[in-house]
């Protein structure tokens, strides 16, 4: 278990770090975001499954298991609606993908700040992420209008 926990570790640093690229690089068919977001939602699968093992130490549920489905869930909506575009695929795009950002922000943060803070550390990454996702989202309906 101890080297499923430096490996799940090891595997978040990356995906924080893959995450930040995936969402500063320019977006296009020829730029590397879609090989990036591409590495980004395997990698994220990889860790929340990780997350997943490490949380059968414990009986009952930690926070951590509960987040995990929906991170995963938000992931998979904005991988697929990269693969398959359907009609808004760019809208479910951002949130799906952003959004699991978020959750991979948190929880990393998790790790790092007092238990004290939980309620803030809870807070911050997903009102910032929010704000950056609304953002984002009128920037393309106010591209695709223009």
């Amino acid at each position: 278990m101890h080297t499923l926990l430096i490996v799940h570790a090891s595997l978040g640093l990356l995906l924080l770090g893959l995450g930040g690229v995936a969402l500063a690089g320019r977006k296009s068919r020829r730029a590397r975001h879609p090989l990036v977001g591409t590495a980004y939602f395997w990698l994220l699968t990889s860790v929340l499954a990780s997350a997943m093992l490490l949380g059968q130490r414990h009986a009952g549920w930690s926070l951590f298991e509960i987040m995990t489905p929906p991170t995963f869930a938000l992931g998979l909506t904005g991988y697929l609606m990269a693969r398959l575009r359907p009609t808004g695929w760019l809208r479910w795009h951002i949130s799906g993908m952003a959004g699991s950002y978020i959750g991979v922000v948190t929880a990393f943060g998790f790790q790092l700040v007092p238990r004290a803070w939980f309620v803030y550390w809870w807070i911050l990454p997903t009102v910032v992420g929010t704000a950056l996702i609304v953002r984002a989202q009128r920037r393309v309906a106010t591209a695709r209008a223009a």
